[in-house]
């Protein structure tokens, strides 16, 4: 028989946990600065960088490999790049930046 109480009871203790994750202010600090805005003649979504010249964002917020799109970081500064892959079925995209930017790569490591 299904024991209703194991999923209740790890949802709670998922509850109490995860804010203390979530709040942990280097961690925000972090992801902030490594998020970036992707623009092309189509529209725009969100992305993040992984390293000083790529960004991974969503595949349906760009159309298809080559096209040139723009990189607007945190700071306010605009890099051209062009979309090197995509993978639609799990809706993801590869962009390359033209010029490498000095950025922090995204990280979800907890200590200062």
């Amino acid at each position: 028989m299904f024991n209703i109480w194991k999923p209740i009871v790890l949802a709670i203790a998922l509850l109490f946990a995860l804010p203390a994750f979530a709040i942990n202010s280097f961690v925000v600090d972090n992801m902030l600065q490594s998020t970036v805005e992707v623009r092309d003649n189509y529209g725009h979504g969100s992305g993040v960088v992984i390293s000083d010249w790529q960004v991974l964002t969503a595949a349906h917020v760009v159309q298809k490999v080559g096209d040139k799109v723009e990189v607007k970081f945190y700071d306010g500064t605009i890099r051209k790049g062009v979309v090197e892959k995509t993978f639609y079925p799990i809706d993801v995209a590869l962009i390359v930046l033209s010029v490498p930017e000095k950025i922090v790569p995204v990280s979800l490591d907890c200590r200062e």
